[in-house]
């Protein structure tokens, strides 16, 4: 191991520490044991994709308003982000089509990664 990798790992560690001694031990859990896509259906891989979208690049706190106000009034003008208005609306049109294909990939990762 070199020692950036060393370093990495103590960080990570601490990190992980600090997490499971804050109120967020209960969600740093269900993270580490849940099974993907387990309990995922079309609506909740839709809901889950809005989220990510939204939380990229912004504070949870805000994102979590948005994500609030989108589905108490599905409309798509709360989101003020272009770029995110259009991959959710994308998202909505396809989403039932990409939850199959993600169940079906050999890499779900990776095929996370390639959507909008």
């Amino acid at each position: 191991m070199t020692a950036d990798t060393v370093n990495l790992l103590e960080y990570y560690n601490t990190a992980r520490e600090y997490i499971l001694d804050s109120e967020y031990r209960t969600e740093m859990e269900w993270c580490e044991n849940r099974e993907p896509f387990k309990n995922t259906n079309e609506a909740t891989f839709f809901c889950e994709y809005v989220y990510v979208v939204l939380n990229a690049g912004m504070r949870e706190q805000v994102a979590r308003k948005i994500y609030n106000r989108f589905f108490d009034k599905l409309d798509f003008n709360v989101i003020g982000h272009l770029d995110k208005r259009k991959a959710i609306k994308e998202a909505s049109l396809n989403y039932k089509k990409w939850f199959k294909e993600v169940q079906q990939s050999d890499n779900k990762i990776e095929h996370l990664k390639s959507l909008p």
